[in-house]
């Protein structure tokens, strides 16, 4: 019969019917929008930008905590910044981790933190950068220059943490 064929198990099945199907379900996951609020990941050779919609932690919500609650901090942190970068860079690796580093944290949430609570909640943030093979390491002499600063919104759609990764030229280079 025309369109019929015979598949591995002996099962028969329509081919046309079935390319038709994956095709329409195919152009239907290709032509989503991205929704307000999803993880985002712009790359360029010199400088790249993740966007997770989640506001990065204060250091007072693990601080005094069980050890426990810092590492689960700090895995969920992990695989915000790997979905980011899955979903919009596939699976690929994008290269060697860099070596010489500004890098810029934009928190913005619904309220203010103060300075020392802003600058530590980043930690779990730039551990999950350098698991992640962004990083080389989080020492001084790979993050040249740390920016983090924070924005107060009002809703919690609004919500998010903008990270900006540049690489220094060595001066050597």
């Amino acid at each position: 019969m025309r369109g019929m064929r015979e598949e591995k198990g002996g099962v028969k099945g329509n081919v046309k019917a079935c390319r038709r199907t994956r095709s329409k379900s195919r152009r239907r996951n290709s032509n989503k929008v991205e929704q307000p609020g999803t993880s985002s990941l712009q790359f360029s050779p010199f400088q790249f930008e993740i966007t997770v919609p989640v506001p990065t932690n204060s250091t007072n919500e693990w601080v005094r905590a069980h050890w426990k609650k810092y590492h689960t901090i700090k895995t969920e942190w992990y695989k915000r910044l790997h979905w980011a970068t899955i979903q919009n860079r596939g699976k690929a690796k994008f290269g060697d981790p860099i070596q010489n580093a500004s890098l810029t944290i934009e928190r913005r949430g619904l309220k203010l933190l103060d300075e020392d609570n802003l600058i530590g909640g980043v930690k779990p943030v730039i551990d999950a950068l350098v698991k992640l093979g962004f990083l080389e390491d989080d020492t001084p002499d790979v993050i040249q220059h740390m920016n983090v600063f924070q924005t107060k919104v009002m809703t919690f759609a609004e919500q998010k943490t903008r990270i900006t990764i540049i690489e220094c030229k060595s001066e050597t280079s």
